[in-house]
């Protein structure tokens, strides 16, 4: 039998008991040595040597004490836990700053001009940060695929969590070699096990057959664009918005007898001067200059446009305070599009000069509104600085106005707003499981509804969505999550004495472990052996999860 010790410089009354167990991540793997006095003479970094007849099997330096632990018992004895040299990532590795792989905003499927890196580059950049040298990322695309390359934005963010997020994206695992060399590897690809004389049984095969019945896409909130009619309202003095002719306080022969510029000297409506004097008021600041989303371009609330839905009320409209799309400079630029008006209103001017030979009158009925507009989005109102009326036959009336602009579409049983999602059954027999959904937010279907004036209003001539490529980020994620939970065959075997038998893509976990002396190897493919810690997917969500809270705690120290 061969002599084996697991070894830490300054630990020299070790019991003979210690496990050093390698796995996939960013996150550091965690051993353990057991000593029989808590000597302070250890240093907090050292190199743990996995050693078999005087020589050194499988070496592991610049790893860090990360805590000793005393257990009582007839010897008292502490257990000390060392962290691999990816430590250093967690503790320190500084932060990441950049925008990558940014679309134009034009939907030409462009980047923004010197925004472009392939996963390679991003993750070289991520290793040089963290000041590691011996790192090979051979088996990344290296390739900018405008369908599949991912937008990355690093506001100040931890490297080891841009690392994680890259390698998420793409389906790699960051796997420390026994050479202490960091490889970037498909999931599932690299050597079996080797059929060494010290196995000491057949492997064992492992299989999950926990599976849901299926899989569910689901996209973030749908997102419509285009005309939506608008209609004059005013607030009444029970501060509900109504439309104006039904305001309590309407002039008894109507709003159309007095100047719309002026509305509140028509009001006389009030139990008491105080009561009056919020009635002119209310008048002056809302009549003729709120206009509140009617519906569609007929005045309708719904049918709305690929929607098979019933839309009957105005909150299940969703304004947006910006459009799908952005522009761009000649120096490349982007900046945020606003929603805006368009219509026919009574302009004294026609915006020409003071000296023009034009009367005043009325625009056409698709002229755009030229000044600056204020959207109140929970009661979905246009709130102009100026009134909006027009004049036919020596009369005021209302404007015709539409306001051009995105917004989603709340479901009217639910009252949440519609996502698109798709169902993808898995090649098992039902487990009576139902579906597992798979959320991705920053994708969402959107529905370009363009119109043209045709002499008389606005109708729809066109219907652009952009479904194909969200039905291909549905299959991407779909089949990323499947390589995910899908039953692989996991084999583990078992080995006597130490073997350097190092990680890959396909072997996920390596243990050395010492017990009273006797040393052994453990290996895994296609899942993870040991017991003893969070397994893969729970360490890559608690680095999400330090994401998110570094997140929330920034948002909060931005709010006065």
């Amino acid at each position: 039998m061969p002599t084996c010790d697991i070894l830490y410089p300054g630990l020299v009354e070790t019991t003979g008991n210690a496990t050093v167990t390698l796995s996939h991540g960013v996150r550091p793997s965690q051993f353990t040595i057991e000593t029989a006095i808590n000597s302070s003479l250890f240093p907090q970094v050292g190199t743990v040597s996995v050693v078999q007849d005087g020589d050194v099997v499988v070496q592991f330096p610049d790893c860090a004490i990360d805590g000793v632990f005393r257990s009582d018992g007839v010897e008292t004895k502490y257990t000390v836990q060392i962290l691999d040299r990816r430590w250093r990532w967690i503790r320190g590795g500084g932060v990441m700053v950049g925008h990558y792989n940014v679309r134009k905003p034009d939907k030409k499927r462009a980047f923004v001009e010197g925004s472009t890196k392939s996963i390679r580059e991003l993750l070289n950049l991520c290793f040089e940060n963290l000041g590691e040298r011996a790192y090979d990322t051979s088996l990344v695309p290296s390739g900018i695929d405008f369908d599949q390359i991912p937008e990355i934005f690093w506001d100040y963010t931890p490297t080891y969590q841009a690392l994680d997020e890259l390698c998420s994206k793409v389906g790699m695992r960051i796997v420390l070699g026994t050479d202490n060399v960091v490889r970037v590897m498909p999931n599932g690809f690299g050597s079996p096990l080797p059929n060494l004389p010290t196995l000491v049984s057949d492997p064992s095969t492992i299989q999950s057959v926990a599976l849901p019945d299926r899989l569910q896409f689901i996209a973030g909130p749908t997102v419509w664009q285009g005309l939506l009619e608008l209609k004059p309202v005013g607030m009444d003095l029970d501060n509900q918005i109504k439309p104006i002719d039904e305001l309590s306080y309407k002039p008894s022969e109507g709003w159309y007898a007095w100047s719309p510029d002026y509305p509140e000297y028509g009001v006389t409506y009030g139990s008491n001067n105080i009561e009056k004097a919020k009635a002119k008021q209310l008048a002056q600041q809302t009549v003729w200059k709120w206009y509140q989303v009617g519906g569609q371009l007929d005045g309708s609330m719904g049918p709305v446009p690929q929607y098979d839905g019933e839309v009957s009320h105005l909150w299940q409209y969703v304004i947006q305070d910006k459009l799908l799309e952005n522009s761009e400079d000649s120096s490349g630029n982007i900046a945020t599009l606003r929603p805006y008006v368009v219509g026919q209103w009574y302009q004294p001017n026609l915006g020409l000069p003071a000296n023009s030979s034009v009367e005043p009158g009325n625009t056409t009925m698709d002229t755009r509104f030229p000044e600056p507009i204020s959207i109140d989005q929970k009661n979905s109102v246009v709130q102009f600085s100026r009134a909006m009326y027009r004049i036919n036959n020596d009369q005021y009336e209302p404007a015709r106005l539409w306001l051009w602009c995105a917004y989603q579409i709340k479901e009217k049983n639910s009252r949440v707003p519609l996502r698109w999602h798709y169902t993808y059954p898995l090649p098992k027999p039902a487990s009576g499981a139902g579906a597992l959904p798979v959320v991705v937010p920053d994708v969402f279907l959107t529905i370009d509804v363009k119109s043209e004036f045709n002499g008389f209003g606005h109708s729809v001539t066109e219907i652009v969505t952009n479904q194909s490529e969200v039905m291909q980020a549905a299959q991407f994620y779909l089949n990323q999550k499947w390589q995910e939970i899908k039953p692989n065959e996991g084999i583990d075997a078992t080995y006597a004495g130490f073997e350097n038998i190092s990680p890959n893509g396909l072997i996920q976990q390596v243990t050395w472990s010492l017990s009273a002396g006797v040393g052994m190897t453990r290996a895994s493919t296609g899942c993870e052996h040991s017991i003893i810690g969070p397994r893969f997917k729970q360490r890559e969500r608690w680095t999400k999860l330090e994401a998110i809270e570094a997140q929330l705690l920034a948002t909060a120290k931005e709010i006065p």
